[in-house]
């Protein structure tokens, strides 16, 4: 199978100047995911989930396309086709000869050193977090007659060991405009190359503004998922085959996903102007506009596009884009791989800083972690009601506020566990533990 030759690709593909002080990989794989991330803008180049010898992605990579005056400029992190980059270590020119750049994992080297990276973060946020940077500032690594857009990345992973969200891996992207001109029309993207086992019985899926039920009753509503699964749903030598699916939490643009191409051999883009055509949803060898490719039912080596925009960076600007990773190897299929991306959506909102505005108010949970009852008080202006969801994203309580305050008795069935809690823009996660003895 074609991920065996992954060592061999990673050193004379992906990057000749592996040996380079600045050149730099590493893995993150503080749950069930072993995602190795580099500070040359390709992820995922042999990932594993479950068992370290069942790998589920070849490589992966951001795409991020622009209009700079007269020019349409794009910067590919990963090609497909080649396992090529055009991007570097570290946030200069020649940031590979830096023996700081390099991919940080908070429970082998951290924290990035401040002195050195100011903006670096100090602590971690999950049970494993990484943190790279890179850049596309050489013009040497572009495809000629490409040049750079003058694009800083700063990277970062989150991995927690919980139960829900075991199986889910995330990567923040920061794109910062270093340029002095201002990108109009600009596109993010993210280029994956799926190999489930033997990439030959791979499918790719793409689900989109959908319910998605399981084989009872329930039913989850998603905004996007494109996915990849083995036909066969069996490999040799492997307990459980399962499916891998991939969604933006968060992207530039002003929805989360515009647009989905698959990246076939015949559709290779390999110019500024025909990645930068595909990341906007065109078919670049026609010129029509046809932004969500059908699902391939037909096995084969499945590359695909996801991308958001356009949206517009000053320079000096930074705009951040979020994916989600998830796995699942249970049936029915589309619904378990649901579940986990309806999971990823309520930790990243948990997470997630409310909205700015001049006043946006407090939400607070006492106690939290709770046993038996917690007190919601809510200041500012904020919405009447407080609703919590489960990690499938089920409503599991709704009440409503009477001075800014409610008190909140779930009933016997519902479990120790994570939940989220809502009350209009603002959010919190609540832990409910056991009776204790």
């Amino acid at each position: 199978m074609r991920s065996t030759l992954l060592p061999a690709a990673l050193a004379v593909v992906l990057c000749p100047l592996f040996a380079s002080a600045g050149y730099h990989l590493d893995t993150l794989s503080g749950n069930r995911w072993r995602l190795p991330v580099t500070n040359w803008g390709s992820f995922g180049a042999g990932a594993s989930w479950r068992v370290p010898a069942h790998r589920y992605l070849f490589g992966c990579g951001p795409w991020v396309g622009a209009t700079v005056g007269r020019d349409t400029l794009t910067t590919v992190g990963y090609n497909p086709n080649s396992g090529g980059s055009e991007m570097c270590p570290g946030d200069s020119l020649g940031g590979y000869l830096d023996p700081a750049v390099m991919v940080y994992v908070s429970n082998k080297r951290w924290p990035p050193p401040r002195s050195r990276f100011p903006g670096a973060p100090q602590s971690r946020l999950s049970d494993q977090d990484i943190w790279t940077l890179y850049n596309d500032f050489d013009p040497e690594a572009h495809v000629p007659p490409g040049r750079p857009l003058q694009l800083q990345v700063v990277l970062a992973g989150y991995a927690w060991r919980m139960w829900w969200v075991r199986d889910i891996v995330f990567l923040q992207f920061a794109l910062a405009n270093q340029s002095s001109t201002t990108w109009h029309r600009a596109h993010f993207g993210i280029a994956l190359d799926c190999d489930i086992g033997n990439p030959a019985a791979d499918i790719f899926g793409l689900l989109r503004r959908e319910w998605v039920r399981d084989l009872g009753s329930d039913s989850i509503y998603l905004d996007h998922l494109a996915y990849c699964y083995d036909r066969d749903h069996q490999e040799p030598g492997w307990d459980l085959v399962g499916a891998v699916g991939f969604l933006l939490l968060r992207s530039p643009g002003p929805e989360r996903l515009t647009a989905a191409k698959r990246l076939t051999i015949e559709f290779d883009p390999v110019t500024d102007q025909q990645r930068y055509l595909a990341l906007a949803g065109y078919d670049y060898r026609t010129g029509d506009y046809c932004p969500f490719d059908s699902s391939a039912f037909e096995p084969g080596d499945q590359r695909f596009l996801i991308s958001s925009g356009p949206f517009d960076l000053a320079p000096g600007a930074v705009d951040t884009a979020v994916i989600a990773i998830v796995a699942s190897a249970l049936l029915p299929r589309e619904y378990e791989l649901a579940r986990l991306a309806r999971a990823a959506e309520l930790l990243y909102s948990g997470l997630e800083e409310a909205p700015e505005s001049p006043n946006p108010g407090w939400f607070s949970a006492q106690p939290n972690p709770f046993r038996d009852q917690v007190r919601f008080s809510v200041g500012g202006p904020a919405a009447r009601q407080v609703d919590v969801f489960d990690t499938s994203g089920r409503l599991v309580a709704a009440a409503g506020l009477e001075q800014g305050q409610v008190r909140w008795q779930p009933g016997p069935s519902l479990g120790p566990g994570i939940y989220i809690a809502r009350c209009g823009h603002l959010r919190l996660k609540l832990v409910k533990t056991g009776r204790a003895r």
